[in-house]
C-alpha cells in the first residue's frame, strides 16, 4: 500500500512540475495533478512488471524517480494532443469561415 502512495504522490508533483516549467501545456492545478496521478499508476505498475518491491532504499528511489518520470511523460503527451487539436481545430474555423 505505501509503494503506491508513494508511486502516486511522485507522478503528481511531477505532472504539476512539467505543467509549471512548460505553461503552455498546463491544464490547471487539478487536472495537472489528476493526469501526474495517472502517470504515478503507469510508473508503478511499470515497476510491478519488472518486478521491484520496495526490499531498500535504492528501489524506493528507483520508484520515485520512475513515477515522477511517468507523471512527466503523461502530461508531455496529453499537453501535446491538447495543443495539437487546438490548433487543428483553429484551422478548420478559419477554413469554414471563407
Amino acid at each position: 500500500m505505501q509503494e503506491i502512495v508513494i508511486s502516486l504522490v511522485a507522478g503528481i508533483l511531477g505532472g504539476n512540475a512539467f505543467a509549471a516549467t512548460f505553461k503552455k501545456y498546463s491544464f490547471g492545478p487539478l487536472w495537472n495533478s489528476f493526469i501526474g496521478l495517472l502517470g504515478g499508476a503507469v510508473g508503478h505498475k511499470v515497476l510491478q512488471l519488472i518486478h521491484i518491491s520496495f526490499e531498500n532504499s535504492s528501489s524506493i528511489t528507483v520508484s520515485i524517480l520512475s513515477s515522477a518520470v511517468s507523471g512527466v511523460l503523461i502530461a508531455a503527451i496529453v499537453g501535446t494532443v491538447k495543443k495539437t487539436v487546438a490548433k487543428n481545430t483553429a484551422v478548420v474555423r478559419r477554413s469554414s469561415l471563407k
